[in-house]
């Protein structure tokens, strides 16, 4: 899937492929300041989520990187 982002100052182009089937949520800047307006916990959150998810894929890419072909 290739998606095209608009930021302050221009476009950029993003890859990304899906192993499965997903559902993709695009929420605008505006919603999105809004929702932390609201609910200022929220910004914590996402960074934790994202935080936990880099984890898992440096663990995984260490295993790949330390353990033999065999394996």
């Amino acid at each position: 899937m290739n998606c095209q982002f608009v930021e302050k100052g221009g476009t950029r182009d993003e890859y990304a492929e899906a192993v499965k089937i997903i559902k993709l949520v695009f929420v605008p800047a505006g919603e999105l300041h809004r929702l932390v307006e609201k609910y200022p916990h929220l910004p914590l959150g996402v960074t934790k989520l994202i935080g936990l998810r880099r984890k898992h894929v440096e663990r995984h890419l260490k295993y790949l990187l330390f353990h033999s072909n065999r394996e």
